[in-house]
């Protein structure tokens, strides 16, 4: 029987200029020669484990006892919350999921596996723009296989893929829309299906939102605007741009609810909306 493939990788890179990082030499400052040691420590322990590592009480504990000598369990803990503020692990995965993870981790990650037959990805914690070469090279993504947190992945090239064809093999209408944004925790309103990974509207981003568009329904919006996506893959976004289609769909949302209600019924304005107006819409269309 096969060995199964592992998702870590045995060694990793260090650039020359890593501790002239000014991420690098804030952290250090702070946190001293053992913070950096621990750093490194940690680091290895996310290669190991292949591009993330899960974050909790009981790992820092498991930290401080490997490093031996480099600090307390509290000190690891105080180190890595110091490094997600220096934004030296993403702060949004770490809210989100509990993980320490980040786009240059991910980028070294995809390099060192290029020679892999396949390799694993959580659509979630994906934080890579699929199409640009600089975060992952062409002759490996063909062989990226993603997985939710919650069910089976595919592969890119797989005819089910969602990055491929905006078919989210979890989906199935709204439904889906409902199930992502269960997903995660309370504070997260609505996941919206971008090309690579999922955009979430989380309360602060939902609060401002309702502040911005006062007349409108945010959230019946966002769900009619997450099922548009789906029903029409070609209008799918990344995460990088995903926030000004948004903004441009809610713009219009509420302008046009704005003008059903300078002329509404006395029996009062029933929203109604029409997919088909949206895929006319040269407005969003031309910003992308």
């Amino acid at each position: 029987m096969a060995r199964p493939q592992k998702s870590g990788v045995d060694y990793w890179n260090i650039d020359c200029t890593f501790y002239q990082n000014k991420k690098i030499r804030l952290i250090r400052s702070e946190f001293g020669s053992n913070g950096m040691y621990l750093l490194n420590y940690v680091l290895c322990e996310i290669y190991t484990n292949g591009y993330y590592v899960k974050f909790d009480k009981d790992w820092c504990i498991f930290i401080s006892e490997g490093a031996v000598c480099a600090g307390s369990a509290d000190f690891v803990e105080e180190l890595i919350k110091g490094c997600v503020r220096r934004s030296f692990f993403d702060q949004q995965m770490f809210d989100r999921f509990g993980i320490l993870t980040s786009e240059s981790i991910q980028r070294r990650y995809m390099r060192m596996v290029t020679k892999r037959k396949s390799v694993k990805m959580i659509r979630e914690y994906f934080l890579l723009d699929l199409d640009d070469p600089d975060d992952v090279p062409g002759e490996i993504k063909s062989r990226i296989f993603f997985k939710s947190v919650s069910s089976p992945g595919n592969p890119v090239s797989s005819p089910e893929n969602p990055v491929m064809n905006g078919k989210n093999p979890q989906s199935k209408g709204n439904k889906s829309i409902e199930k992502e944004s269960t997903v995660h925790n309370g504070s997260v309103h609505l996941s919206v299906p971008c090309t690579d990974g999922y955009f979430p509207i989380d309360e602060s981003l939902y609060q401002e939102l309702t502040h911005t568009y006062p007349h409108l329904d945010v959230m019946s919006s966002l769900k009619k605007m997450s099922s548009y996506i789906l029903a029409n893959p070609d209008k799918m976004r990344n995460l990088k741009s995903v926030r000004g289609y948004i903004d441009l769909w809610l713009g219009s949302d509420h302008q046009r609810q704005q003008q059903k209600q300078s002329s509404m019924s006395p029996k009062g304005y029933q929203p109604s909306y029409d997919i088909e107006e949206y895929e006319s819409s040269s407005v969003i269309d031309e910003m992308f």
